[in-house]
């Protein structure tokens, strides 16, 4: 190896090993030598100590070598003592072709960081589902009391029990929906078609005529349906519409899906701030997360929302066909 290549090599703050096309150590600067141990020049990589899924990086050798591999990125684990380390390995191939320099980066803050999280989210999903489970049992053995005792009891402040009891499991759905909005996994092929007919089911035992046209399969999950509902939910409570219109039309990579309603229309002197998270207006204003949630989920998906009125309330939603 020519000295200055060595020396520059040497000066890098990541631990740098050099490898033949056979996957042979043939330098390792002095940072490598501290994690990966002093003797390890002329192993084979896969074979260093303390290296887990040595078959793993061999396959990572081997790929790089044939030139199948085009990420040239992969994360290892390593033991030293009792310590786990997780090392970032990027590799990038010498100029003569003869092997590839190895760059181990510790990201084992990260990923330990990542799993703390992860841990959390699962202990916070857990208590969140017990405490929706057992507030809505409450509620509905509170709002079946009540209307029993309006048999009994003929009293103006019943209706408005009843309405906050109502208010309450509309809240803990809210909840129920950002939290899947948050934790949802990786995005699969879903029809638009399909999520807009059952989602309109569910409406039009509440009097809204819903008319679809188009389709157009797109990268979502199942949040989705959180979507419609709450655009829906909106038209019916907020707009006092009696019917809405949903097109679904393909444009260059992307599908636009049109909710376009018969009602009130939104206020022009608040348009600007319906996505936000929390914001409320008006008589019959809810939690506020009702379209903080479409907005959220949208972006999550790579998508855009946006909305405007023309006669009634519009929300336009751009996502991104499967391809």
């Amino acid at each position: 190896m020519d000295e200055s290549f060595g020396l520059l090599l040497e000066s890098m703050p990541e631990a740098v090993v050099v490898v033949n096309r056979e996957g042979e150590i043939t330098y390792c600067n002095s940072k490598a030598r501290r994690i990966l141990g002093k003797d390890v020049v002329s192993l084979k990589v896969w074979e260093i100590e303390g290296l887990e899924s040595g078959e793993k990086m061999r396959d990572f050798i081997k790929s790089l070598a044939s030139g199948r591999y085009t990420k040239k990125r992969e994360v290892f684990e390593f033991t030293a003592g009792r310590k786990i380390f997780y090392l970032s390995i990027y590799a990038t191939e010498l100029l003569d072709g003869s092997g590839f320099i190895l760059t181990f980066r510790d990201i084992t803050p990260i990923v330990e960081s990542s799993r703390r999280i992860e841990e959390l989210n699962d202990v916070l999903r857990l208590i969140n589902k017990l405490l929706r489970h057992d507030i809505l049992n409450k509620v509905t053995i509170a709002r079946a009391n009540i209307e029993i005792l309006s048999d009994e009891i003929k009293s103006e402040r019943i209706p408005v029990a009843l309405e906050a009891l109502d208010e309450v499991v509309e809240l803990i759905e809210r909840a129920r929906a950002f939290e899947q909005t948050l934790t949802s996994g990786e995005l699969v092929e879903i029809r638009l078609g399909d999520v807009v007919k059952e989602v309109a089911e569910d409406f039009s035992v509440r009097g809204l005529k819903v008319r679809v046209e188009g389709d157009a399969t797109v990268l979502a999950d199942k949040a989705i349906y959180s979507v419609l509902t709450n655009l829906l939910e909106n038209s019916l409570k907020h707009g006092k519409s009696t019917e809405v219109e949903i097109r679904v039309e393909k444009r260059g990579n992307f599908a636009v899906m049109v909710v376009r309603d018969d009602g009130k229309g939104l206020p022009e002197e608040v348009i600007d701030r319906i996505f936000e998270e929390g914001f409320t207006h008006g008589d019959s204003a809810g939690s506020g997360l009702g379209l903080y949630i479409v907005k959220k989920v949208i972006e999550r998906y790579g998508g855009e929302v946006r909305a405007c009125n023309d006669g009634g309330a519009v929300f336009e939603i751009k996502l991104k066909l499967a391809t």
